[in-house]
């Protein structure tokens, strides 16, 4: 144990090495924007908030350690609570930022702020309470934890209380479109690796080709085999979340998060749907200790929610290519989780699944290897599904292009074709005009399907909307399911393509591209001779010609 300043002061024990792991990581935290971030999180601003004010007994006359103190505001609020006196401990230059706030909220006699790190600091004596917002995604990447266990075992007193106290990590099925966006972006990028080959030994004679794997390999990993933030939506669950991990703040060890390893089971409960990826959250709670508990217990969870989401979000590991699943299916999962050799503050994980169907029937399992961002790349299914046609000249597409935002009220989707661009082999972009709940069009990434697709097509989908609700990342996605169709078509039979269309998609893919909720939906299509139709879809499905 570091020996207290004989002076009351803390001492820094040397300068705080700002190498590698200071350019990697905690350079990012002294910016003000990145702070900004944090305190405009109202999940975790509110939960941090009631488990000190609702708790003060902690607090009051109480000597308090915060842990990477950012900002200074939980210095701030453990003062504001009562604190005897608080020592705020930041790494980065934003403690000169913390020591300005502490100063213009009058608790400078309380709260002292130190620059310097954790493992280096001395103070003058033990605390009560430690406090700290160590989190990261999927808790434990940034491994910002070790510091908060370094300060628990030099500086708290043995009746002393953590806050939060314990934590837990989960892992749940999910369906999302983010794998479909990632593999067309992965697509294009390869395309245009080759295009710049043959460019390259064309106009400078030199032949890249040598690098194509290398660099094939390097993509992959960037767009396949790396996690994925994003802010899901609770109804692209398709299974019973599992807790893998809990740790217990007050005793829990470096070793034991060190790595982390779990063995459960996720029954399917969505029928005919698809599993698209893993998704990773966590939870924390503020409940003292068993000497020392606390008034009021306070949670803060990451969970994917529809009014709750927070900054932290939760991370998405795809599946390529996603698999048919349907209620009553159960993934048997071997998870591990280890600190990147790179960076210790990165996580590769690994899923190895295996898939029993509800007839009983198992599949060999699979291994799914991930940077916290991995997933074993089997060949990518083709998005084009060809039909044979059966009557008229000119076989062209029809495009079912995914919404931008597709959200609970009127989206119409237009189907467009253009005859001199489908001639160069390429096709045209589809726009969704989209208009729905603010709220909801906000929801980040992934795509939420019905059930039973085809019965929300064909007839009125009863239940809730939200349950019949496909919504997107506001990105554009390119990646479309094709179906061949002749453009010669006699115009009164356009409508009744159309729809066979929409039922065989519905029927046959294996995507979440499209979603009908009970609105109504128009679908107008085009042909070649400049003949439209409008399809409109409400209940049991209607046709009229315009």
């Amino acid at each position: 144990m570091a020996s207290p300043a004989s002076n009351g002061v803390p001492a820094v024990k040397g300068s705080f090495d700002k190498s590698v792991d200071f350019a990697n990581y905690f350079c990012t935290y002294a910016f003000i924007y990145h702070q900004k971030e944090m305190l405009s999180d109202r999940v975790r601003m509110d939960a941090y908030y009631n488990a000190i004010f609702n708790n003060k007994h902690h607090f009051a006359g109480k000597v308090v350690l915060d842990v990477g103190t950012g900002s200074g505001i939980l210095a701030i609020w453990s003062a504001q609570a009562g604190a005897r006196k608080v020592y705020a401990v930041e790494a980065t230059k934003m403690a000169e930022h913390a020591k300005a706030l502490v100063h213009a909220n009058n608790v400078e006699d309380t709260v002292q702020v130190i620059e310097g790190s954790m493992e280096e600091i001395s103070l003058p004596e033990k605390v009560d309470v430690i406090i700290s917002e160590w989190m990261g995604y999927f808790l434990l990447r940034e491994s910002m934890f070790d510091s908060v266990i370094c300060a628990r075992d030099r500086w708290l007193k043995p009746s002393g209380v953590m806050y939060p106290s314990h934590a837990r990590m989960w892992v749940a099925p999910v369906r999302s479109g983010l794998g479909d966006q990632k593999m067309n972006d992965y697509e294009t990028a390869m395309s245009d690796w080759y295009s710049f080959v043959n460019d390259t030994e064309i106009n400078y004679g030199v032949n890249m080709n040598a690098l194509s794997q290398a660099y094939r390999e390097e993509h992959e990993k960037y767009y396949l085999k790396t996690s994925l933030w994003n802010s899901l939506h609770p109804s692209q669950i398709i299974g019973t979340p599992a807790v893998i991990k809990e740790i217990d703040c007050l005793t829990a060890t470096v070793d034991e998060i060190r790595n982390v390893f779990a063995n459960f089971l996720l029954p399917i409960n969505v029928d005919r749907t698809r599993l698209s990826a893993f998704a990773g959250w966590f939870d924390v709670h503020f409940r003292g200790s068993m000497q020392n508990p606390v008034e009021q217990e306070v949670e803060l969870t990451t969970a994917p929610s529809i009014d709750n989401s927070t900054h932290w979000g939760q991370q998405v590991f795809l599946l390529h290519p996603p698999l048919r699943v349907d209620v009553g299916d159960k993934l048997m999962i071997a998870f591990s989780m280890s600190r990147s050799r790179e960076n210790h503050r990165l996580m590769d994980v690994n899923f190895t699944y295996e898939l029993q169907l509800s007839s009983g029937k198992c599949f060999k399992p699979v291994a799914i290897k991930s940077v916290l961002s991995s997933t074993i790349i089997p060949r990518h299914p083709s998005s084009v599904r060809k039909f044979r046609p059966f009557f008229g000249l000119h076989p062209h597409q029809l495009e079912v292009e995914e919404p931008n935002r597709q959200t609970k009220t009127e989206n119409p989707i237009v189907f467009e074709e253009d005859a001199e661009v489908s001639k160069r082999g390429r096709v045209p972009a589809q726009r969704a005009n989209c208009k729905g709940d603010p709220q909801e069009s906000q929801i980040d990434g992934g795509y939420r399907r019905s059930p039973d697709l085809r019965s929300s097509i064909l007839h009125r989908k009863e239940g809730s909307e939200d349950d019949a609700c496909l919504c997107g990342d506001g990105s554009r996605y390119s990646n479309r399911r094709r179906l061949l169709y002749h453009g010669a078509l006699v115009p009164i039979l356009a409508d009744v393509i159309a729809c066979v269309c929409l039922q065989i998609m519905a029927v046959r893919s294996a995507s979440d591209r499209l979603y009908f909720t009970s609105v109504e939906r128009n679908y107008s299509l085009s042909s070649y001779g400049g003949k439209s139709s409008q399809l409109t879809i409400k209940g049991e499905a209607e046709q009229k010609m315009k």
